[in-house]
């Protein structure tokens, strides 16, 4: 009786140090098929993405081939995750399988361990015959090394295809330029809310502020821009330049190359236009590598001047003369005689100045109600002499030269 119970003994400490490394064998199998699950869907992934960040980047595919590739792609990453990963969790690693692969380890297992498994599986065994199985798969089991129980080399294969994949998006990255292959990447997955490919060079209009200004004949205006992404070389072809046209409807610019502003980074660039282009106002953009900026206009205006006149005269009442109205500057009056001139401008305007000489006598111009662009001058004539005006517009502007005209007494006539 007591050599049946040492059997058993013996049975159940061999067979759990065989159960041991099958359930170890069986634990690095399902570790592998998660790893090559994983492993197909990631390299399907990336190279999905390279393929169609390199098509659409050459090509400009339209939304809807996007669309449909994404499509195709998810139906068979979804196929591909079933095979790969969901059956083979859901299926049970059969001991049997196990054992041979740990006999894979074993340089003359002589069936040992997936007979006693087998034995195992059908159960019923003699004492004396399961101890002796469980033995002789304790000694092979003892000589395993269930870490190469499983064929890892196509983990290293996969593993090998998603590396190249990645370092070749790592070239993708910096050939394109961040913002360009973000765009790319942006379309490659979200195809019908993403927009146009975005440039490797990207250009921030910076100057003048608005972009569509209105200037005085004969003030300068100097065009600024941001250079992000690619910043080409001054002497290529593609370099930063200014493109200025007088006519929209003209195909042809004329093109010139911008320069690095002084104090600034090597991405700040700009140019003061040419004088002999102002002329009466131009269209214009920047172009640099593959960028260009929407296209702007500039307005250019006359100088703040005067431009009509109403004198009216209110003579002394001795004279017993009716008031006088003219469209002439030049005031021609008695002594005595109040003059109003209404001077219109170019502008709206917020104050004026009349300067009478000699005597340096100083008469503030008031904005007439309703009459914007107009100012009213109110003086009394006393001797021959001459006039100037001058006029600050609503925005600041200031008329450039007086407007200076003459003002002769004329001669009183004999009393009565």
């Amino acid at each position: 009786m007591a050599a049946v119970l040492d059997q058993k003994d013996a049975a159940a400490k061999n067979g759990s140090q065989v159960d041991e490394q099958i359930a170890q064998a069986t634990s690095r199998i399902r570790a592998h098929d998660l790893a090559f699950g994983g492993l197909v869907l990631l390299a399907l992934v990336l190279a999905y993405t390279t393929a169609m960040i390199v098509l659409d980047r050459y090509l400009n595919l339209p939304a809807w081939v996007r669309g449909a590739a994404l499509t195709g792609f998810g139906a068979a990453l979804a196929a591909a995750a079933y095979l790969t990963l969901f059956s083979p969790l859901r299926r049970r690693i059969n001991p049997l399988y196990a054992a041979k692969q740990v006999e894979r380890t074993i340089d003359d297992p002589k069936n040992s361990v997936t007979g006693y498994v087998d034995a195992q599986e059908k159960g019923n065994l003699n004492p004396t015959v399961k101890a002796a199985l469980a033995s002789r798969a304790a000694k092979a089991a003892a000589e395993a090394d269930v870490n190469r129980a499983v064929d890892h080399r196509s983990l290293l294969y996969l593993g090998a295809v998603s590396v190249a994949f990645v370092l070749t998006l790592v070239v993708l990255f910096f050939v394109f330029r961040p913002a360009q292959f973000s765009s790319l990447v942006g379309r490659t997955f979200v195809p019908f809310s993403s927009g146009d490919i975005v440039g490797q060079t990207q250009l921030t209009l910076t100057k003048p502020d608005p972009a569509e200004p209105t200037i005085t004949t004969g003030q300068s205006i100097t065009v600024g821009v941001y250079v992000a992404g690619k910043v080409p070389k001054a002497d290529a072809p593609d370099k930063v330049r200014l493109l200025v046209r007088h006519n929209p409807n003209d195909p042809n610019y004329d093109e010139l190359p911008m320069v690095p502003a002084q104090g600034a980074t090597n991405r700040d660039w700009e140019l003061r236009v040419p004088d002999y282009l102002v002329q009466n106002g131009f269209w214009y953009k920047v172009a640099a590598g593959d960028a260009v900026t929407p296209e702007y206009k500039v307005t250019v205006r006359s100088l703040p001047l005067f431009t009509d006149f109403q004198t009216t005269y209110e003579y002394p009442k001795y004279l017993r003369r009716k008031p006088e109205t003219t469209t002439d500057p030049v005031v021609r009056a008695y002594r005595g005689t109040t003059v109003t001139l209404l001077a219109k401008t170019n502008r709206e305007v917020r104050d004026g100045l009349m300067v009478i000489e000699p005597g340096n006598v100083r008469t503030a111009g008031v904005p007439v109600a309703g009459r914007p662009d107009s100012l009213q001058f109110v003086f009394k004539v006393t001797e021959s002499g001459k006039y100037r005006l001058t006029f600050t517009a609503a925005n600041g502007e200031r008329s450039a030269d007086p407007f200076a005209r003459s003002s002769p007494r004329r001669p009183m006539p004999p009393r009565s």
